[in-house]
């Protein structure tokens, strides 16, 4: 069951040995929130989503700040790239320098295979030929739609965290507790809390968003060979 703002409150409070709802304001509490669900989302990259990216036929610069205002943020986008299908070739993104270079050098048309940032855009090259759809994965951080900091009204309150089930309440009890405390000088519950959340937490979560299966073991080898005899 999704955890809302009000329900992190009450949980971070809870996390804290002789704290009520007097001892921290909803702000600071909403904070430490964010702070520690955003560490937690950009450095797992647990949350994803995959967002089309239209390239024109001969267009080869985009606005990065065109494409976020569309879904896809160049900001946060993990380096899984490819063409729509039925091609599904992969697109890689490299530096920018390595794209200008091939433009100095020709001025070769076709399917795109190489995009880079260069200061406000996104660069494709080759030049497209064509209409693609370019596929492109994203992380995720907080989701603040609707979420005043510090409100005690009813939407605020009703917004749930995108952190996933399995993982919100520790992030809440280490990370959010840990960003608290630290406002508070001499705590010392604070480095404790804040290693748990670093080192054990963040770590264990990493890469749980696959689910990978072990192959199963060959029973013939490959290649035979034939036995050595010592005489």
């Amino acid at each position: 069951m999704a955890t809302t703002v009000q329900d992190a409150r009450a949980i971070v409070l809870d996390s804290i040995v002789h704290t009520g709802t007097a001892t921290f304001s909803e702000t600071k509490l909403d904070r430490a929130i964010i702070a520690a669900c955003d560490r937690f989302l950009r450095e797992t990259r647990i949350v994803r989503k995959t967002s089309n990216v239209s390239l024109s036929d001969g267009t080869t610069t985009y606005s990065l700040a065109t494409l976020k205002s569309g879904g896809t943020d160049f900001e946060q986008v993990i380096n899984i790239m490819h063409l729509a299908s039925p091609g599904w070739e992969r697109v890689e993104m490299v530096d920018y320098n390595s794209v200008r270079t091939l433009f100095e050098d020709n001025t070769n048309e076709g399917e795109p295979e190489l995009v880079a940032i260069d200061g406000d855009n996104l660069v494709v090259y080759p030049t497209p030929d064509a209409a693609y759809t370019l596929k492109v994965q994203t992380y995720e951080i907080t989701d603040q739609t609707g979420w005043t900091i510090g409100g005690t009204d009813g939407t605020t309150l009703a917004v749930t965290l995108n952190v996933p089930d399995r993982w919100i309440y520790d992030v809440l009890w280490w990370g959010a507790r840990s960003y608290l405390l630290m406002g508070a000088p001499g705590h010392p519950d604070a480095r404790p809390a804040m290693a748990e959340f670093t080192r054990v937490i963040i770590p264990k979560a990493r890469g749980d968003w696959t689910k990978s299966i072990d192959p199963k073991p060959r029973t013939t080898h490959p290649y035979t060979s034939t036995p050595r005899v010592i005489l």
